[in-house]
């Protein structure tokens, strides 16, 4: 028996750290840059931001990234532990 995937997507996990923010003094908040590596970015795909509280993730926000090239950014007034699914 053959079980094909048709309309299967591919979702990703891009998970970080407090430690991964940047400080940026001028604007005075703190930068994400995630590298997406060989992940194709279109009209259709969806970056949903997770932040980790405790031992959960819990869903912070959609559509507040900015995707440059291969490179996903947030921008955050704190600094926080998380991940962001990629679909």
């Amino acid at each position: 028996m053959m079980i094909l995937k048709l309309f299967g997507t591919r979702e990703r996990d891009l998970v970080f750290d407090e430690k991964d923010w940047v400080a940026d003094e001028i604007q005075k908040n703190y930068k994400l840059t995630l590298d997406l590596g060989q992940k194709k970015v279109g009209n259709a795909t969806r970056f949903i931001l997770c932040v980790l509280q405790g031992t959960r993730y819990v869903y912070l926000g959609e559509g507040s990234e900015t995707v440059q090239g291969k490179k996903l950014m947030y921008s955050s007034h704190f600094p926080f532990a998380g991940k962001v699914k990629v679909k």
